[in-house]
């Protein structure tokens, strides 16, 4: 308990910091970040994105796993749930720094305008995080049929979240870039992949085992009956499955931008390889080798850069692209973002607070 409380306070005072920050930055806006009329978004929309799309991959994954009964789903869903609360906590976090005054989401609630994917954006996060939080408090009835119900809410609500941030914010970034199919395909998968990866980690820091089923006999001649495999032993599989799937996705993006210049799927398809191959060697050593499973949990860390780097081609990247039409956009200034000391600085620090708020939850619980 020593190590785990040490990590605990070394946390805690990472969100302090970032605390700070995050004050410091409302107190004094926006003059010290590199966010002008050229660049509206920044590395805040995109901050806000990766971990909204993080916990939505695991609210889809654990809601799928119990609508399907799959084994040990609902232990799962007490660790997962908690790490989705906080990532859509920091997500909310990094959106009210952005609109400059956290009081302004109110607004929302009382313009009623659902044509702006605002709006559509804080019910739906807002939506996820009380789930997320219902969960994992034990509020919900022992039932089997009202987790059933709270699993379908949470696929539903993590859908429309997803869909809001594709559909709503980047189909406006600029007509057509981010319209075809292929696009929302991507962001999909890319969400699932970043969520399994959450999953192995979180596990993994957690000390969720994956048990092996079967009847196990022991020195004595007794034999005692091990239960299935729960979904946590799965996970790997199911992280090399959406890399594959990702590498497809990406592929069709990029061909379906037809002769646009876009560069924003070679990183993407570079990481998916490089994460297969490390799974795949995770798969052909696990039965001769015992730390094999480190490789699982570097595939799953790079799975993580993977996503941050989706989320920065679709937030930033396209307010790269020049909005006037040839040949007058040969006139048009263009240089690249580059978020400035203070932004990095905020995001780290929110970073820091999911990790406390998340880390210092799961510690308490074990702690009771």
């Amino acid at each position: 308990m020593k190590n785990e409380l040490m990590i605990l306070i070394i946390l805690c005072f990472l969100a302090l910091a970032g605390g700070a920050a995050i004050l410091r930055q409302l107190l004094q806006g926006f003059r010290k970040t590199n966010l002008n009329d050229h660049y509206v978004w920044g590395i805040y929309v995109q901050g806000c994105f990766y971990l909204s799309s993080l916990a939505a991959g695991i609210l889809m994954i654990l809601s799928a796993a119990i609508l399907l009964g799959v084994n040990g789903a609902e232990r799962l869903a007490e660790t997962g749930s908690i790490s989705a609360f906080s990532l859509l906590l920091g997500s909310q976090i990094l959106l009210g720094v952005d609109l400059g005054k956290p009081s302004r989401a109110l607004l929302m609630i009382k313009s009623k305008n659902f044509h702006s994917p605002l709006t559509w954006d804080f019910y739906t996060l807002g939506l996820a995080t009380v789930l997320s939080l219902v969960f994992f408090l034990g509020i919900l009835p022992e039932a089997r049929g009202i987790t059933l119900v709270w699993a379908l809410l949470c696929l539903i609500t993590a859908n429309l979240c997803l869909a809001v941030h594709t559909m709503f914010f980047l189909s406006r970034t600029k007509g057509g870039y981010q319209t075809n199919a292929f696009s929302g395909l991507e962001t999909l998968i890319s969400s699932l992949l970043g969520g399994t990866a959450f999953l192995i980690l979180t596990t993994s820091a957690s000390g969720i085992q994956a048990s092996a089923g079967g009847i196990q006999t022991n020195a004595g001649g007794i034999q005692t009956f091990l239960p299935a495999p729960g979904i946590q032993a799965f996970l790997p599989e199911l992280l090399l499955i959406l890399a594959v799937l990702l590498i497809g996705a990406s592929a069709s993006h990029k061909i379906a931008l037809l002769k646009q210049n876009h560069q924003d799927s070679k990183e993407v398809i570079i990481l998916n390889l490089l994460i297969i191959l490390l799974l795949l060697a995770k798969q052909l050593t696990e039965n001769f080798l015992s730390s094999s499973y480190v490789l699982s949990l570097l595939a799953a860390v790079l799975s993580l850069v993977l996503v941050f780097i989706e989320k920065f081609n679709a937030v930033i990247l396209p307010q790269q692209q020049s909005m006037i039409p040839e040949p007058y956009s040969q006139f048009q200034d263009k240089y690249r973002y580059r978020p400035s000391p203070k932004e990095i600085q905020v995001l780290i620090g929110c970073f820091a607070i999911c990790g406390f708020v998340g880390y210092g939850m799961l510690y308490l619980k074990a702690g009771f």
